[in-house]
């Protein structure tokens, strides 16, 4: 009766009273009748309302032998961490049977395998195929990449990092070192193009775990034989070249972190300011040497962070208390990233004419979220 009552408002009030929801209450109001999936599906102005209440949320990708499975995840939820507790995620937002993954990276997610990729809007169920590489790439193999913005040309692009793989098809053994390219897709683009400046790699800690993407650039920490981080090494999506800037003084490590720093100026050593520290030892007991990889700074003041892949952790600077979520029992994440959610159509977030927007089958693509 109430639904009812409200479909018949008028299309903007109905816009601004819907927009006040939170990402899980839209997925099921969408479902309630037509009015309401029409108001929130392609609409521009209900999009611009909906903008300042989005808050940003965690996409949890799993590898499966015949497919990759993304869950949407409310970081903000503290109801949920409890120590020691473990918590079986719901269906998964979207799975994918086609494409066995590798990666998810920010902004949007971007899944695929060695030659092929796709990104996705997990929110709208739509996605958009990248052009695939060439079949003289089953010589190489590709050691990440990462979906990128260049503000100044207001262009998506996706950069590759690759390698010369040994004769065991591996991209790395005692005694081998691989040689590295990188590889720039302009998204509607018709090639990928070869960049004549190889990356700066010897001292990379991992392409995948010890990156982040910041001011349309993407940045990987670096460490020398003693473990000690001396600099960063950074691509620019705008100049499409590779750089690097000190890191911060003392030993950095795999995200083992004893403090966290945080960087104002980008570039300038001298700007980077400790917020805290972390008595591993007294708080972490035996996983004080496990991996800790910072994910975001929730809206109370606490830093959400995982181990390995497989707990969720949250850190109180005040009261220095850790409360810990074990995502899933039974499978490691393959990747965790703070995602922002959007029901934007991928034609008006890319802004190209010449790609074609696919929508996820019903049996790939489930309207929810692991919010509780």
């Amino acid at each position: 009766m109430a639904a009812s009552l409200l479909s018949e408002l008028p299309s903007n009030i109905l816009s601004d009273i819907l927009s006040r929801l939170p990402i899980k209450t839209l997925f099921v109001c969408k479902s309630v009748c037509k009015a309401f999936l029409d108001v929130t599906t392609s609409n521009p102005h209900f999009n611009s309302l909906h903008a300042p209440y989005t808050t940003q949320c965690l996409a949890i990708q799993f590898e499966y032998y015949s497919m990759t499975s993304i869950h949407l995840v409310d970081s903000e939820l503290d109801t949920s961490f409890n120590v020691g507790e473990n918590v079986k995620l719901k269906k998964p937002m979207f799975q994918i049977p086609k494409f066995p993954p590798r990666h998810l990276k920010n902004y949007r997610p971007i899944v695929g395998d060695e030659n092929k990729f796709i990104l996705v809007n997990s929110c709208n169920g739509e996605y958009v195929t990248i052009l695939e590489l060439d079949k003289y790439n089953r010589h190489y193999t590709t050691m990440g990449y990462w979906f990128g913005f260049s503000p100044e040309e207001n262009l998506y692009k996706v950069l590759r990092i690759f390698g010369t793989a040994n004769v065991n098809g591996m991209p790395y053994e005692i005694g081998f070192s691989p040689e590295k390219w990188a590889q720039v897709y302009t998204v509607g683009s018709s090639s990928w193009r070869l960049l004549e400046e190889k990356p700066n790699s010897d001292y990379i800690i991992s392409w995948k775990s010890a990156s982040a993407i910041l001011n349309g650039t993407v940045c990987w920490l670096c460490e020398d034989g003693y473990y000690e981080s001396e600099f960063i090494v950074y691509f620019d999506f705008h100049t499409e070249k590779f750089g690097e800037f000190p890191a911060p003084v003392g030993s950095v490590v795999h995200f083992r972190a004893r403090a966290l720093v945080s960087l104002e100026e980008f570039g300038c050593r001298e700007s980077w300011t400790k917020e805290f520290s972390i008595d591993m030892e007294s708080i972490m007991g035996r996983y004080r040497h496990n991996p800790l990889r910072p994910l975001q700074i929730l809206g109370d003041g606490k830093i959400l962070m995982i181990r390995d892949y497989c707990v969720l952790v949250k850190f109180d600077p005040e009261t220095k208390d850790f409360r810990f979520l074990e995502i899933n029992s039974a499978c490691i994440a393959d990747n965790v990233v703070v995602y922002t959610p959007t029901f934007v159509p991928l034609k008006d977030i890319l802004m190209v004419d010449n790609l074609t927007v696919r929508n996820l089958s019903r049996r790939c693509y489930a309207r929810g979220s692991d919010s509780d």
